[in-house]
């Protein structure tokens, strides 16, 4: 039987242009499903399903809009034996401004861990940026 966590958090804060160095307002939403199953070994696989909800953010300096667009999936396999555990995924956002400034590259950092028991107990995102 498969175990479902589906979740939406608040993705809020600020991030920092690498293009223009304006510090842009980030409100909005990350959705997250995870599919646990166990197989007939007491093998755990999980699939990871993570995408950006209405995330954007308005910049300080300029005034402009930018849109974050997401989607990442991604799978974990352990043995019967492998809790506790970490599992770090990394995506890249697509960063669309809009008017004169430009456009960049976003890479999420998502990290999870799982207690003895198999039972997510945090998970954490951290940004890091380019100019493209």
């Amino acid at each position: 039987m498969a175990k479902v966590l589906n979740f939406t958090m608040p993705a809020g804060g600020t991030i920092t242009s690498p293009c223009n160095n304006e510090t842009i307002v980030l409100t909005g939403n990350t959705h997250v499903l995870i599919t646990q199953t166990v197989d007939g070994k007491g093998g755990f696989h999980f699939k990871f399903h993570v995408n950006t909800q209405n995330l954007s953010g308005t910049g300080l300096t300029t005034g402009a809009q930018y849109k974050f667009v997401s989607t990442s999936n991604a799978e974990q396999n352990t043995g019967s034996s492998g809790f506790p555990s970490e599992f770090t995924a990394i995506d890249t956002l697509r960063v669309i401004a809009q008017g004169n400034v430009p456009n960049f590259l976003t890479h999420a950092i998502g990290k999870f861990t799982f207690n003895a028991n198999g039972e997510l107990t945090s998970f954490k995102i951290d940004f890091d940026s380019e100019c493209k």
